[in-house]
């Protein structure tokens, strides 16, 4: 089980100290070329959060499957996932052994399983947020680790 550490949703009341910011975002690029390489992938975008998100995308092509890579900005949690249509509101969460295997490699990153993501949400998961988070939590109502630790609410 994995205890959720305080900023993962990326909300803060103003008197709370700045959140960390996990790896920057050069050095995430050059790590997903380098996961490509090793991988015999491609590298299709690499997409900063645009607002509303906590959480950069990365979208990887290793012959005519793409898949998403996700990686929380203020703490080194990754994810993949199936590419998203439009209107979808979730991630599908999936595991792509030869990508986590590269990333684990790297050792700057936390790769989280398509079953750790998609474990319910339990206090004892969140009892190190802040009361900005556990509003927000409140108000959009999450159902699985993933929803809470990639999320783009608003």
């Amino acid at each position: 089980m994995i205890v959720l550490p305080r900023g993962i949703t990326g909300f803060t009341h103003r008197k709370d100290p700045p959140l960390p910011v996990s790896i920057e975002k050069c050095q995430f690029r050059t790590d997903c070329y380098q996961v490509a390489r090793q991988c015999n992938a491609a590298v299709s975008s690499i997409d900063e959060p645009s607002g509303v998100e906590n959480f950069r995308t990365t979208e990887f092509a290793i012959g005519d499957e793409k898949f998403l890579t996700l990686l929380n900005i203020h703490f080194p949690y990754l994810a993949m996932a199936q590419v998203r249509h439009d209107g979808d509101l979730t991630f599908n969460f999936i595991d792509v052994p030869a990508l986590a295997s590269e990333f684990r490699a790297i050792d700057r990153y936390q790769v989280l399983t398509a079953d750790h993501l998609a474990q319910p949400i339990t206090e004892s998961m969140v009892g190190n947020l802040s009361k900005a988070e556990l509003h927000e939590m409140k108000y959009w109502n999450p159902q699985t680790m993933g929803e809470v630790i990639f999320n783009y609410w608003d």
